[in-house]
């Protein structure tokens, strides 16, 4: 089944559901099957068993994970942090200091905390900030909101954000879609990537949110024409953000348009959600002085 899921990707939406098994699941299933059975397997069933784990083991290792080497930090990079707090469930002063901790120039949250939740949280993460929540999704900025664009989305939320930045505008999509596997992802996102191409910013802008789609997911491909995901270029390790303690998928994501130079992107597990943080340092070009 994985093998099938693997090879037909999720083109489909019924057949694609096996797209959704995790390769390092696989791998673990199957040598707990070799090592464990009792009775005495056909050399022919022993094969097929170990092609299949090889094949899981090896898209892990070469097309799941990244393994770029560490680049040198830079004094004039930004910090953008996303990550689902599990709407605060887990404590309040606990996701405000881990977000904190990590001091982030713009931090976006879904499943957000509420009211007074919310700015405590803006309050300890970054002081005198902006902040604003759009239902579930929350933005707390360092820098200046200019304006906000509530956008429809099939099965899911979109708000555009503008900061006002010293250096000119930039922009953040903040996407949230549905965890239910059984909705079809290419229609959500072929309305993000639509409406991206439609509005044709000529300015920075990263894409940020809950996807609950797998990072190589054929639907990304619209988003990929202009936009690149950091962990392809400068992350490495442990790629999967969900879910805590042992994360086997990559369903939440950070893409950046070509006017932004990563520096470096992490991912922070943490005690307070079943997603872990994720971290990006880029740069901005600079704009030419008069």
């Amino acid at each position: 089944m994985w093998l099938l899921g693997a090879t037909l990707e999720d083109r489909w939406h019924l057949p694609g559901l096996l797209f959704y098994i995790p390769a390092l699941f696989c791998v673990a299933l199957g040598l707990v099957w070799l090592l464990t059975t009792r009775r005495s397997p056909s050399g022919y069933l022993v094969f097929l068993v170990g092609i299949g784990v090889s094949a899981a083991f090896l898209k892990a290792i070469c097309i799941d994970f990244a393994w770029n080497a560490p680049r040198p930090s830079r004094e004039d990079s930004l910090r953008f942090v996303y990550w689902n707090a599990a709407r605060g469930k887990l404590g309040i002063d606990r996701i405000a200091a881990s977000l904190a901790a990590d001091r982030p120039d713009i931090c976006l949250l879904s499943e957000s905390p509420k009211g007074e939740d919310l700015e405590r949280v803006a309050e300890a993460v970054i002081e005198s900030g902006h902040s604003e929540r759009v239902s579930s999704l929350a933005l707390i900025s360092r820098f200046p909101i200019r304006s906000q664009e509530r956008i429809p989305l099939e099965k899911g939320r979109l708000v555009f954000w503008q900061l006002e930045l010293d250096r000119g505008p930039l922009g953040l999509l903040a996407v949230d879609l549905k965890s239910n596997p059984f909705v079809n992802r290419a229609v959500p996102l072929k309305q993000i990537s639509d409406w991206l191409d439609l509005q044709n910013l000529d300015y920075p802008t990263i894409v940020a949110g809950d996807f609950n789609t797998p990072r190589d997911s054929v639907h990304f491909y619209g988003i990929r024409k202009n936009y690149s995901h950091p962990y392809e270029n400068v992350g490495r390790g442990w790629p999967y953000t969900w879910p805590f303690p042992l994360p086997l998928w990559s369903v939440d994501h950070i893409w950046v348009s070509h006017e932004i130079a990563p520096v470096s992107y992490g991912l922070k597990p943490t005690s307070c959600s079943d997603h872990l943080k994720q971290v990006l340092d880029f740069t901005l070009p600079t704009i030419p002085r008069n």
